[in-house]
């Protein structure tokens, strides 16, 4: 029996709802995957420096316990996000011991200088016949016989409660933990852009969203941020960007939108805020906090002998200071006080030269080394995110 033919009422509800699942893909196509499209943000200087210094501060710790040192019998220790360390009652603390609290205060500086919020859980460690126990409070521990392995799987533990990590960190951060865990393993670029606050600095956007927006688009960032586009091509976009004191530390949205348009951004770019870590212009000298993007002038042309004070108001604060080298010879900087702090001493292409850690008297860093006349750049930091006073001595002994 050959079927009816369909009539023109019918073949024109069949036209019209094929009409609307075409309309209904396109609007999805052009206004919802834009905002999963492959999009990317970098900036003009390099975008994490702090995450260099801290990962390298990690290792300087990690890869100095040896196995044999995580087994016997040790107190419980109780290391906080904020540095803090608790233990049960009056008890004295091993070099082993205190090797494990700096390891895993570093640990969570890292953590933080990344962008990610720790939340206030503490990090249990404690020495047994078996190995390093260890766990995040509240939740279930395992033993390790390494403290590479044991500070690759705190990471790991960390970033899995933190709901504020962004896709591309969350991806990433097992090749950090490899590289912690494995001694030599290069570590991996860091693939979220970071932005110092109070510092201008230049952004380049590029992805199918921008070529969308039109020739005069808008982009915005957090609350009191100021961003101005400078030039956009197709596929293409530069800005420069400033973040005021205003906008907290961790991961932050910039949206992109169409021009006439703040309500339907067409693309999205993770960034990481935090303070300044690299060598900056100097400035008067009674600045010394590098999140004011200031350096003191610490050792003046042609002096031999300098001293000066600093604080570290904030965790992932950063004092800077300008050393004028006249005549070859031999340098040596060494801080004074009860904060523990590092440095990092770099010449005027920014460029490594020494560092010290505990090197010092106490927790102070102490650094000797050879230096030819030039500029140089001294970094300090506190070693875990803590904060305090210290005063530097510096002398220059000419060959």
């Amino acid at each position: 029996m050959r079927a009816a033919a369909p009539s023109g009422a019918q073949r024109g509800a069949a036209l019209g709802y094929m009409a609307s699942r075409i309309f209904i893909f396109i609007f999805i196509f052009l206004y919802i995957r834009p905002l999963s499209a492959q999009v990317t943000l970098s900036v003009e200087a390099d975008s994490s420096p702090e995450y260099l210094s801290a990962l390298g501060q990690l290792f300087d710790t990690v890869h100095r316990i040896a196995p044999d040192d995580l087994r016997g019998e040790g107190p419980l220790l109780r290391v906080m996000p904020d540095g803090a360390v608790h233990t049960d009652g009056d008890v004295h603390l091993s070099a082993q011991d205190l090797a494990l609290a700096e390891t895993a205060k570093r640990l969570f500086s890292l953590y933080h200088v990344l962008g990610g919020q720790a939340g206030e859980r503490a990090l249990l460690l404690q020495r047994t016949r078996n190995g390093l126990f260890l766990a995040r409070e509240g939740m279930p521990g395992s033993l390790s016989r390494a403290a590479n392995a044991a500070m690759s799987s705190a990471l790991q533990s960390i970033a899995a409660a933190d709901s504020s990590l962004p896709p591309a960190a969350r991806e990433w951060l097992p090749q950090l933990a490899a590289s912690v865990e494995r001694p030599g393993l290069p570590p991996p670029p860091y693939p979220v852009a970071h932005i110092v606050r109070n510092q201008r600095t230049m952004i380049t956007l590029s992805g199918p969203g921008i070529a969308r927006a039109g020739s005069d688009p808008i982009l915005a960032g957090p609350p009191g941020s100021r961003i101005n586009i400078i030039r956009s091509e197709t596929g293409r976009l530069l800005a420069d960007a400033l973040f005021p004191d205003t906008v907290n530390d961790g991961f932050a949205k910039l949206y992109l939108y169409p021009a006439g348009d703040r309500l339907t951004p067409l693309a999205s770019f993770d960034v990481s805020v935090g303070t300044a870590g690299g060598g900056r212009t100097e400035a008067s000298a009674d600045k010394n906090s590098g999140s004011a993007g200031n350096a003191v002038l610490l050792l003046p042309p042609g002096a031999t002998r300098a001293h000066a004070g600093g604080q570290i108001r904030a965790a992932n604060d950063v004092g800077l200071f300008a050393l004028r080298v006249s005549q070859p010879g031999t340098l040596s900087i060494r801080s004074q006080g009860s904060s523990d702090v590092t440095a990092q001493l770099m010449d005027g292409r920014g460029n490594p030269v020494a560092s010290s850690d505990d090197n010092g008297e106490g927790y102070n860093f102490g650094i000797h080394t050879q230096v030819s006349p030039g500029k140089y750049m001294l970094a300090v930091r506190h070693c875990c995110g803590g904060g305090g006073d210290y005063q530097i001595d510096t002398v220059l002994t000419p060959k």
